[in-house]
């Protein structure tokens, strides 16, 4: 367990020392560490087996196979891994370098950027992380364009949640983020939401994106044998947590935030998350990734909201919350074994 708690402990030890953060080279080697402790794993996560066939598949396809699968750009990535090292090696490291690329994008945004990192690196870095690669690359792109999200014209908002899309078909669920920050009349962002669902609907009778939608409704939607997520309810707890802080602080928060648009939009989908469990928790548990902007925003502000400026006392006690969570995690989930022990590409 122990190299978990030292991955958690980089971004802690900088978030408690703003003079190091601040400097460019410490930014880069913090990034580094986490991008070579996620990327640089070997057999640990509780998808690796089924990544592992998907690459040995591929070693016998040509370019073409793979860019007409549905999530062609997940499967461009690991055709492109395979023909450069024969497995999966460059697959992980890409996927870790999107992910904690836009994850530490969207935490800049925020005053204290490595305590907002803490909040998020036992769920999503570590667990999520060294598990999902096509979702990951997913997460990634979209947390990067939320991180400018205020100043991309609506085309580029367009690209980014496409480019998100045809890495997981789930991302699809970021138009609404699109719709909901329109800035124009209700009538006319009502029928932009029209026009998004048609156009989702339409999208979704393509082979490609029919072929994914049909295999995720199988797994996921109540069918004999489908995927059931035990744990999604403690997934949107994390979530909620932040999402009652935001509630309570709101008009700190605000004075804070150049923009609470985004925690708005964090807050409303989180809650609504707990509604579509009923209906499929592993769906409910997968889209929580999407609203992690939350955590990142509440948590890199907390210290300022709660003591009206940077107070290693608030920061810690953040820190040390984020450590019980991932000890329980790691001591108590069903599938914390797969990461255990944590080893890497040069002990296989």
């Amino acid at each position: 367990m122990l190299p978990y708690f030292v991955a958690l402990a980089i971004p802690s030890v900088l978030s408690l020392a703003p003079e190091l953060a601040s400097r460019l080279r410490w930014t880069v080697l913090g990034s580094a560490l986490l991008i070579a402790f996620i990327g640089l794993r070997y057999d640990v996560g509780a998808d690796w087996f089924g990544y592992d066939i998907i690459h040995s598949h591929l070693a016998d396809q040509d370019l073409a196979y793979a860019l007409t699968r549905p999530e062609a750009l997940s499967y461009l990535v690991f055709w492109l891994s395979v023909q450069a090292t024969g497995d999966m090696i460059a697959s992980n490291l890409v996927a870790a370098t999107v992910l904690i690329g836009g994850t530490l994008r969207m935490c800049r945004t925020t005053p204290n950027a490595w305590l907002a990192a803490v909040a998020v690196t036992p769920y999503l870095l570590i667990v999520f992380g060294m598990s999902g690669l096509r979702q990951s690359l997913a997460v990634g792109i979209i947390l990067w364009a939320l991180a400018d999200w205020a100043k991309l014209k609506l085309h580029w908002r367009l690209a980014f949640v496409a480019a998100a899309t045809l890495c997981h078909t789930s991302a699809m669920i970021t138009l609404i983020f699109v719709v909901v920050d329109l800035e124009t009349s209700r009538f006319r962002k009502s029928a932009a939401g029209l026009v998004t669902v048609l156009a989702a609907v339409f999208a979704t009778r393509t082979a490609t994106l029919s072929s994914a939608l049909d295999l995720y409704q199988a797994r996921y939607f109540g069918a004999p044998g489908g995927v059931v997520s035990e744990g999604s309810l403690f997934h949107i707890a994390l979530l909620a947590g932040p999402a009652v802080l935001a509630l309570a602080f709101w008009s700190r928060y605000r004075a804070e935030l150049a923009s609470t648009r985004l925690l708005g939009i964090g807050i409303i989908g989180t809650f609504s998350l707990f509604a579509l469990n009923v209906l499929s928790s592993t769906i409910a548990s997968r889209l929580t990734l999407y609203f992690y902007f939350l955590p990142i925003l509440v948590f890199g502000t907390f210290p300022r909201v709660i003591a009206r400026q940077e107070h290693a006392g608030v920061a810690l006690a953040v820190i040390g919350f984020h450590f019980a969570e991932l000890a329980t995690w790691l001591l108590f989930a069903n599938n914390s074994w797969t990461y255990l022990p944590y080893q890497t590409i040069f002990e296989r």
